[in-house]
């Protein structure tokens, strides 16, 4: 297993460095323009990352090469989920540091420390719930199909969220009753389905033909 992520942290190195540098300049964006919604970019980038190793896995036929180690699909699959967690906090880190010099530099800010720490805990959602739903049709058809089947579940998403803005009123009202239980529970929620994605994930990869 170690071996795996040693090779998804090569990867990236060398194929996937730009990620990285947008990660920082949107982090430093942040800093100067005091624009909460750049913090959702690098977290979005990050959750993209598994997709890219995946094409470039199937470019060089990998997968048909990894038949000969002694390592299952499974641990194959989890590899790509373990790195994309790796490098989620990564990014959550640097937003993180991000908002301290954004702080020391630009003291008496629109948000405040709670404000803050709110948004940095809900960032990572975003880069929870793109791998969650895009992995599985990968690794059930590939990456080309599955990215197409990925496109259909975005647009299905967005039709589903026009559908509940008609509702804003019973919506905001239900949000009010939870409070400050909303965070944990869609934290909770959401690594839930991340756990889910791997299982099927799994599941998928070890009944597909390579």
């Amino acid at each position: 297993m170690k071996g795996l992520l040693l090779k998804e942290s090569y990867m990236i190195n060398k194929y996937c460095r730009m990620y990285l540098v947008l990660v920082c300049i949107f982090g430093a964006v942040f800093v100067i323009s005091g624009n909460e919604f750049m913090m959702f970019y690098p977290v979005v980038l990050t959750g993209i990352i598994p997709m890219s190793l995946i094409s470039y896995d199937e470019r060089s036929k990998w997968y048909v090469y990894a038949e000969a180690f002694p390592y299952s699909r499974k641990q194959i699959v989890s590899a790509k989920y373990l790195i994309t967690l790796f490098y989620l906090l990564a990014a959550v880190v640097i937003l993180a540091a991000a908002g301290v010099i954004k702080s020391v530099l630009f003291p008496g800010g629109e948000m405040s420390i709670k404000e803050y720490l709110f948004v940095v805990s809900t960032v990572p959602l975003a880069g929870l719930f793109i791998p969650s739903i895009m992995l599985p049709p990968v690794f059930k058809m590939g990456a080309e199909k599955g990215r197409i089947v990925y496109y259909v579940e975005i647009f299905a998403i967005a039709l589903i969220f026009g559908i509940f803005s008609e509702f804003q009123a019973e919506l905001a009202r239900w949000l009010a009753y939870f409070g400050s239980l909303i965070v944990p529970i869609a934290i909770a929620g959401m690594l839930l389905l991340f756990g889910i994605s791997w299982m099927l994930s799994v599941k998928f990869y070890e009944r597909r033909e390579l």
